[in-house]
């Protein structure tokens, strides 16, 4: 008899080497882990950064670090750092200390490093298998795990050991989405599983919470797809143990931070002032997806905006991104729709209107949402005939 967190840890792995063996994800997969090791080699402990995204990125933080060496198991479980509730995050990093002791004074940083570069790898294989899953198209899913492995913008995540959470986060979201579509196609009555995959990676960083939404597009699609209606019936099935984790991990994370943290930040500025500053913002995210240059730790972003272009421009992104996911489930588009749903839905967290928090730009919250502009950029791709060249240059140019 198994025990409950063996199964679930054991549950789909069978169920998967099989999807892998017969779609050819999993060859695919190995070539997008092995492109993202390579183009991430370079931000190693003790080789310096590339002058195309930062000039040092080899850096951690201190307080983090200290946090965890100082704190017990029952104070990381039990316990909120830094205003949240994050205990799957800080025991990876307990755990980095503890094989790290083995390597001398420093091997924790060291193992923290490498641990952070191996897990982009494996969110990279991740999302190559969910792709191919969803579009049942081998060169798509190539091609967007390869845009993902090497893209500049999300260095940031892979090489400061703080960031362990982006990646620990959507690994646990993409394995959660993976088994959900999985469990349907086998016809299962109890989506369970799938929650708790997300229940551990908003429990390593609350932005993934937002992520069943993008499963509950999948969802709409695939009864609209199918039956050309939608069952509202079967769908509230399958989504409730997703939509409760969503909601109360959300609910969770407000009452932490409303009693053991400032609750919201105050800019000092109104409500009208932040919307234009973070338009500006969107526009400059998109615009970092497209041509990576120029990326930093951190940017001056001024909270008292204005409604100039760049403000006005970021508005009507937006609202194109909303238009594009409503027509694309109109018309039963799985790109539009998953593209769409990537992007809104990966960028609501930290949308700082609400909740507003200290940092207004950062490009590790393009983890998630630059996902949407690689499916589009993949399925535009796809339709020339010099499609592997074009891929194998960005590849190159990126990494």
């Amino acid at each position: 008899m198994k025990l409950p967190v063996v199964h679930l840890v054991t549950e789909r792995i069978g169920v998967a080497w099989q999807r892998m063996a017969a779609t050819g994800a999993g060859t695919y997969a190995l070539w997008v882990v092995l492109a993202a090791l390579i183009a991430h080699l370079g931000w190693a402990p003790g080789q310096e950064g590339s002058i195309f995204t930062f000039d040092a990125i080899n850096y951690d933080d201190p307080q983090v670090l200290d946090a965890v060496e100082s704190s017990s198991l029952l104070d990381l479980i039990a316990g909120t750092t830094y205003y949240a509730y994050k205990p799957i995050y800080f025991l990876s990093l307990k755990v980095d200390q503890w094989i790290g002791a083995l390597f001398g004074a420093h091997g924790a940083v060291m193992v923290g490093h490498v641990g952070n570069w191996l897990l982009h790898a494996l969110v990279a294989a991740l999302l190559t298998i969910l792709v191919t899953d969803v579009f049942k198209q081998k060169w798509i899913g190539l091609a967007v795990g390869l845009l993902f492995a090497v893209h500049p913008v999300h260095v940031e995540s892979v090489a400061w050991l703080a960031e362990r959470k982006d990646s620990l986060s959507l690994a646990f979201a993409l394995w959660a989405h993976l088994v959900y579509r999985w469990r349907r196609e086998d016809g299962a009555g109890r989506f369970v599983a799938p929650a708790v995959w997300l229940l551990l990676g908003g429990l390593t960083k609350g932005t993934v919470w937002s992520y069943a939404g993008v499963i509950g597009i999948d969802e709409l699609l695939f009864q609209l797809r199918r039956d050309d209606r939608l069952d509202v019936g079967l769908a509230a099935k399958r989504l409730l143990p997703l939509a409760l984790v969503a909601v109360g991990g959300v609910v969770l994370d407000g009452v932490i931070a409303a009693t053991a943290g400032p609750g919201a930040v105050d800019h000092g500025v109104g409500t009208l002032q932040l919307v234009a500053a973070m338009s500006g913002v969107h526009l400059a995210y998109f615009l970092h997806v497209l041509v990576p240059t120029g990326l930093a730790l951190d940017y001056a972003i001024d909270p008292a905006g204005s409604f100039g272009l760049t403000a006005l421009l970021g508005i009507l992104l937006l609202v194109a991104a909303i238009a594009l996911l409503v027509w694309s489930l109109r018309k039963r588009s799985l790109l539009g729709a998953l593209a769409a749903s990537f992007w809104l839905f990966g960028l609501l967290p930290v949308n700082n209107i609400w909740p507003r928090t200290s940092v207004l730009m950062a490009d590790r919250y393009l983890y998630i949402p630059a996902i949407g502009v690689y499916l589009i950029a993949a399925f535009g791709l796809s339709r020339s005939k010099w499609r592997a060249w074009i891929l194998g240059a960005l590849v190159v140019l990126f990494g």
